[in-house]
Order: structure tokens, then sequence, then C-alpha cells
């Protein structure tokens, strides 16, 4: 699964995407460092515009658009990649409704010994993740909007597969352009943008217990243990 990831240097992160310039991409360039993102979080998310792509600010946890309440219990923050084609819900998003969630890294949890040790996985040339997302629209009977998110998971490569049994698609330049494209795309495309990250690629990291906490947002969240540890 993905339930935390890291969003900081913003200009950093969004120099990568040829956004459209607006008042929205403005505020994302301003928003503060987010070292350890939680379910719940107003995050930018990458959607495709009319002419170039655009961002939008929106709550991690998907809320369905048929949902009586926002403040329904189904709020999904994964999908998995397996399941799009096949239920009705994501076969609707899968349509229009995809989207790209940039990030800088991300933290999964291995249990040893009954105990969750927490490690923080980015790419080894520390790039930018793109993750494969799905959005929907929710509006209440008085007008009221949100607009929510979820990040789809796959089959972990060989680094993973040690920590945890999924791991977010990380889409390459050409799978996120495609991915963001008003084409609707076939099963067979869909298979092949969904998949892990290649072998090799991963940098895995032990990192303090301070992350399980949500209330936690300092760079240190980050750092390697010691080895001894």
């Amino acid at each position: 699964m993905c339930g935390r990831y890291t969003f900081y240097s913003a200009s950093e992160i969004l120099k990568k995407y040829d956004l459209e310039k607006n008042d929205t991409l403005q505020l994302a360039l301003e928003i503060p460092d987010n070292y350890n993102v939680s379910p719940g979080a107003h995050m930018p998310v990458i959607v495709r515009g009319s002419q170039e792509h655009c961002l939008e600010f929106m709550v991690w946890g998907l809320v369905p658009s048929w949902s009586k309440s926002s403040q329904t219990d189904l709020k999904l923050i994964n999908a998995r990649s397996e399941n799009l084609t096949e239920k009705p819900m994501w076969k609707r998003l899968l349509k229009s409704h995809r989207c790209v969630v940039p990030a800088r890294g991300f933290y999964e949890w291995k249990t040893v010994d009954g105990k969750k040790q927490p490690y923080y996985i980015t790419v080894k040339d520390d790039s930018v993740l793109s993750f494969a997302g799905l959005f929907d629209h929710w509006q209440d009977s008085e007008g009221v909007e949100l607009l929510s998110y979820t990040i789809i998971t796959t089959q972990p490569n060989k680094e993973m597969s040690d920590i945890h049994n999924r791991m977010p698609v990380i889409l390459n330049k050409q799978a996120m352009e495609l991915w963001l494209s008003p084409l609707e795309l076939e099963p067979d495309q869909i298979h092949d943008i969904l998949k892990s990250a290649p072998d090799g690629s991963l940098n895995l990291e032990k990192v303090s217990t301070k992350v399980n906490y949500s209330g936690h947002n300092e760079k240190e969240l980050i750092y390697p243990l010691p080895e001894n540890n």
C-alpha cells in the first residue's frame, strides 16, 4: 500500500512537469515542506487540462461522487491496479478522472518480530516520483464541492517485496503522458502502465518510528537510522 509520502522543495518537484501557469500553481509553489503527508491532507495533484497539464488541490482519500456525505468512512487512499478494469467505480474514473500525484518519496512498514519498522523509499537518482492516481468530484445539495484522490498500488518489485506485498505505481515520463492523455485506454495499455518500478531502481532506508504519528513533520523523519539500529 501507500499510506504516507513526502512533498518538499515544491519548486524542485513541480519544475519537472510542464504545467499551466495559474493561481493554483503559484499556491502550490508556496506550500510548506511536508515530510509526512498523511490521509486527509490537502495536496497538489496533476490533472489533464485543455492544453497543458494543470494542478488541483485535492484531499487524499477518495470520496466517491455517489456518497451521501463527504464524511463517509469510505475514503479510499489506495486502489489496487488489478481491480481497476473490473469494479464499476474504478472503471468510471479510468475514463476521464486519471491523475498524477507528485512526491519526493514514500514510507512503508516492515513487520519484524511483531513490531513495525518504517522505511523511507526514493528512486536511486533522487528524482521526483509521479504516482498514478484517480480522482473524483463530490458535491452536496447545497453546492459544497470536494475533490479527492487515491493512489494506485501494484505488486512490489524485488527490493520492495522484502518489506511489503504492495507498492505505489511510479510512472516514468512516457507512462505519465499516456496516463494523463484524453485517450480511453484499453485494458492491456492500463496493465502496461500500472506496473512495478524496475528492479534495482529504488533506495530503501530504515527511518525513525516517529513517522508513525501523523503529527510529526520534521525533516529528520527521512534521515536513515544508524546501521546498528
